[in-house]
């Protein structure tokens, strides 16, 4: 036999541990990295899941709020279809002070004063009017509509703070 050969059967130890233990720290190799790609794996489906459930919240809120959009707009344009007739028939006109109201408590608006005759207010011309000339009537009826942009305006911003 070989030197190599004897001193390989004398000292077996010494040629069997290294080969045992490149197989142990291999076999950890091995399932740490399964263990981290699973919990890899697991954090990404969370984030996915998160981030979808972000996605469809933010597409609730949305269509909330386009249905409050749509349901403020379609009444603010009965109302304001109503103002407009009110003035043109001559009654007077009523508008809620606060959309929780009922229609017991609605608050006219205050019409012309009787002092002032509507000859002896000054008309102003107008240029977005095409020319039209600015009355007392037509300044109430803007100052109506005004009064009721601005309590769609706070019924809406009620409503968007219900939502959050």
């Amino acid at each position: 036999m070989s030197w190599l050969t004897r001193l390989l059967i004398s000292n077996w130890t010494l040629v069997l541990m290294p080969i045992v233990l490149l197989g142990v720290w291999l076999s950890g190799v091995w399932v740490g990295e399964g263990r981290t790609q699973r919990a890899w794996d697991a954090e990404r489906h969370q984030v996915a899941l998160a981030q979808a459930r972000e996605e469809q919240k933010s597409a609730d809120i949305k269509r909330s709020q386009e249905q409050i959009n749509h349901e403020i707009s379609n009444e603010f344009n009965q109302r304001s279809a109503q103002l407009a007739a009110g003035w043109k028939s001559g009654d007077p006109v009523r508008v809620r002070s606060n959309p929780a109201d009922s229609f017991e408590h609605l608050s006219p608006i205050s019409a012309s004063s009787g002092a002032v005759t509507k000859a002896a207010s000054d008309a102003l011309p107008s240029t977005s009017r095409d020319e039209e000339r600015v009355t007392c009537d037509i300044l109430a009826e803007d100052a109506a509509q005004t009064t009721l942009m601005l309590i769609e305006l706070q019924r809406w911003h009620e409503w968007q703070l219900q939502l959050h």
